[in-house]
């Protein structure tokens, strides 16, 4: 079951991650991964999604590209939900089961 609760763990800290993207990077924090932002970002700043175009590209194509990004982004979240509500299904304890539920709850709703 620890690999359960772990998932439930990452669905939290990875939407956290996508919430607060704007006062993580001005606040000088990146946590979004390289791996998939670099894909969307023309100039390979993590700052790309945060900015109006400058240079060649419209302003809707940053939004485009912005939100191909995000999308990723709560794909690979998403995709820990069944995991999450499998650990969910296997408490006993109503106390647990609440304090684990309703955080999974509202991120869900996020």
């Amino acid at each position: 079951e620890l690999h359960l609760s772990d998932q439930m763990g990452l669905f939290l800290q990875k939407t956290n991650i996508i919430r607060d993207y704007l006062e993580d990077y001005v606040d000088g924090r990146a946590f979004w991964p390289q791996s998939v932002w670099k894909k969307y970002s023309e100039t390979g700043d993590l700052g790309y999604f945060a900015t109006l175009a400058d240079g060649g590209e419209s302003d809707e194509e940053v939004r485009t590209k912005s939100l191909q990004c995000l999308n990723e982004l709560v794909t690979d979240a998403l995709e820990l939900i069944p995991d999450c509500l499998t650990y969910l299904s296997k408490l006993q304890c109503a106390e647990v089961f609440r304090f684990c539920a309703i955080p999974q709850v509202m991120t869900i709703a996020t």
